[in-house]
């Protein structure tokens, strides 16, 4: 498997790396599949080899970190190739659009895809200066590199239909639907209560995220519920963006009404999803927020916005409420009418739960995996001979 997987393993930073972390668990515990999980990262200097579980060896690579695009990835199609060769694996599973099917691709390997967003979506949503024509340009190679990757995978793993519309036509035949798993801890009963009117926000403190739009309509909630509060549990790698939000959190109610909690891992983000009343995220662009399913896991409603395949999650009026997104007022009408109403709000985190448990159960999620597996490994994934 070909993925972004962190370091150190109980510490993931982004969605991929979880989905990677939980599905690498799920599959050493079954006793039929063999897992060498294989990444690069720039901090690492020199390659080593971590054992997770008997079935289970993670691989960490060097990353180059420069040139990267404009020359396919060519380092990691040589780091990576030399540990794919000593391998020699019957099936090879690539990660998202980009890396890892651009490095299968240039070594010959045919690959299961899954993926995990659009970047050249995200990106576009993120750029300040579109017009720039470094960024054309990038986006170019971006979107290049997309459908190369597209068209090159044997099965592509769609993770919502928001995905699977962005499959050219003539792959969708060879797409499956399959949902992201949930680490089992987030399914344990939360054994706290939720705290009144607190609003937590998880994930990483970048724009797209759209922190600033819940900063900005906590005051317009607070006249409604005044012990309305924001916890923000996410690293700020952008300084400038998280010095923005801070500004805004000074502004913002009476002292304590916004908390800069970084990242949470474990037992430690599962207190911080069970003590909310409502889990929010009011991002720009997503495709299905791994903290929406963990909420959802923990018996929280979730309050999103209305945009890529955030509606595969968020079942508006059942499961939580969905929003427009760069909308403050409808955020705060929203986050008003949720909170004014403990028993909806437990309502919806009971059918939130009853709906995680159904469809991001990892047990069952590897199992459809390893039967994937098992019939691409008929085609044996390996390079041509040279």
């Amino acid at each position: 498997m070909l993925a972004e997987f962190p370091s150190p393993p109980d510490a993931p930073h982004g969605g991929v790396e979880d989905v990677a972390r939980n599905l690498a668990a799920g599959l050493g515990r079954r006793g039929d599949v063999d897992l060498h999980m294989v990444t690069s990262r720039a901090e690492v200097k020199r390659a080593y080899s971590v054992e997770l579980s008997p079935r289970v060896t993670v691989h960490y690579l060097p990353r180059c970190g420069r040139l990267e695009l404009p020359t396919f990835f060519l380092h990691d199609r040589l780091v990576i190739g030399r540990v794919l060769r000593a391998l020699a694996p019957d099936v090879v599973h690539a990660h998202d659009l980009g890396r890892f099917p651009c490095v299968c691709t240039g070594l010959g390997y045919r690959y299961v895809l899954t993926v995990h967003g659009i970047t050249s979506v995200e990106q576009r949503v993120a750029e300040q200066r579109p017009a720039r024509w470094r960024f054309r340009a990038r986006q170019h190679l971006v979107r290049l590199v997309e459908r190369a990757s597209f068209l090159r995978a044997e099965t592509i793993l769609a993770n919502s239909s928001y995905v699977v519309a962005h499959v050219p036509p003539d792959r969708r035949s060879r797409t499956i639907l399959l949902p992201n798993p949930v680490d089992p801890l987030f399914f344990e009963p939360p054994g706290v209560l939720c705290q009144a009117g607190r609003i937590t926000f998880v994930g990483r403190l970048i724009p797209r995220k759209a922190p600033d739009v819940l900063l900005r309509a906590l005051p317009l909630v607070q006249l409604a519920v005044p012990a309305a509060h924001v916890r923000l549990v996410g690293p700020g790698d952008d300084v400038d963006y998280v010095a923005q939000l801070q500004r805004l959190g000074r502004a913002t109610g009476p002292p304590g009404s916004v908390a800069f909690l970084g990242a949470r891992h474990g037992t430690s983000l599962r207190a911080e999803y069970a003590n909310a009343a409502v889990v929010v995220l009011p991002s720009r662009e997503e495709n299905v927020p791994v903290a929406i399913a963990e909420a959802m896991a923990v018996g929280r409603p979730v309050v999103a916005t209305r945009v890529g395949g955030v509606a595969d999650l968020v079942a508006d009026g059942t499961t939580g409420r969905l929003c427009a997104a760069d909308d403050v007022a409808g955020l705060a009408a929203t986050l008003v009418e949720v909170l004014g109403d403990e028993r909806r709000q437990s309502q919806m985190g009971l059918a939130a739960r009853a709906s995680a448990s159904r469809r991001f159960n990892l047990e069952q999620i590897a199992a459809s995996h390893a039967s994937i597996y098992r019939a691409h490994a008929l085609g044996t994934p390996r390079p041509p001979e040279r």
